[in-house]
């Protein structure tokens, strides 16, 4: 038997997702009853062949009806033990390997599992059965989830990126607009993150902005969506609020607890941020909404920052220019 026992990293998926609880044969049970399970249960691919919880080889449905689908067969040999028959050269896997080692085997192996199906083990006892149609579909799902958070997810911070906070924004509106209710979106720019950045380093820089996306998660409801858009910009997007004072009121709880200091390597370091809101239905194009909260933050910045301001007409009047950068 080829047996596959590997060391598993915390997180990697293994071969227990895909464990079906598929009953045993003992060796001694006679062919023609094994033949006549296969017969009456078209799902079974394989059974395995088992004593005293150790696996001692499998039998595969095609084999089966192909050696004894003619009633003599069945007569000559239907009275042996299956483990006369059975192959005695499984793939026998226990639950805590890789899925991605046991697709390699799998393909190593020149594809013959992937039909027949493998024995599962745990401690070297048998567990169940796992089939090589269950690895790939497993393996296409995790595959296509981690590109999706490819595409979705910041890197560094694990929260939504633009694309995915556009999305969002785009159904929070149109909900919105169906159910006739109020919501906001937030700009908020770091104060003073480049200085922090150039003189600590861009490691600790790093440590900052993920210490600063945990603070604005605490800050919202489970409903909303705390989004990096890059650098030292992120958005909040709160779908559904009953007056303009929510807004305010989590705006503040963000400065608030932005305020606290962050330890980075030892070093003690302070941030604040500038808050720029706009609600919607107000402005009922995205564009217009996502502009409107932009120019506000920048009204924000341009009063020393560290305070939110809600949009309004005046402030789409020459006013406050984008900082240079080593000022922000």
């Amino acid at each position: 038997m080829q047996h596959l026992s590997l060391g598993i990293p915390p997180k990697s998926v293994t071969a227990a997702s895909l464990l079906r609880k598929t009953p045993a044969l003992p060796p001694a049970l006679p062919v023609n009853e094994v033949f006549r399970l296969f017969a009456d249960s078209p799902e079974l691919i394989s059974l395995p062949v088992v004593a005293d919880g150790v696996p001692l080889g499998i039998v595969h449905r095609k084999q089966m009806l192909e050696n004894f689908a003619r009633p003599f067969a069945r007569e000559l040999f239907g009275r042996k033990p299956i483990s006369t028959f059975m192959d005695t050269t499984p793939l026998v896997v226990d639950l805590h390997t890789d899925l991605d080692d046991l697709s390699h085997t799998i393909m190593d192996s020149g594809m013959r599992y992937m039909h027949e199906g493998f024995i599962l083990t745990e401690g070297g006892k048998y567990a169940g059965m796992g089939t090589g149609y269950d690895l790939l579909k497993t393996i296409t799902e995790r595959t296509q989830a981690h590109l999706y958070r490819l595409a979705h997810y910041d890197a560094l911070t694990g929260l939504p990126n633009r694309l995915l906070f556009l999305d969002r924004l785009s159904q929070a509106m149109a909900q919105a607009h169906r159910n006739e209710r109020l919501g906001a979106v937030m700009f908020l720019d770091l104060d003073r993150f480049k200085t922090i950045n150039d003189n600590l380093g861009h490691a600790n820089g790093d440590l900052l902005l993920k210490g600063i996306s945990e603070r604005l998660m605490i800050c919202v409801r489970e409903e909303d969506t705390v989004a990096r858009l890059g650098g030292d910009e992120f958005t909040v997007l709160l779908p559904e609020i009953h007056c303009i004072q929510d807004a305010a009121t989590v705006a503040q709880k963000i400065l608030d607890r932005l305020a606290r200091p962050f330890d980075l390597d030892g070093h003690e370091v302070f941030i604040g941020a500038s808050i720029g809101i706009a609600f919607y239905p107000f402005d009922e194009h995205l564009d217009v909404l996502l502009h409107n909260a932009d120019i506000a933050m920048y009204h924000a910045k341009a009063q020393g920052g560290n305070s939110y301001l809600f949009f309004s007409m005046e402030m789409n009047t020459p006013g406050p220019k984008r900082p240079a950068p080593d000022t922000e």
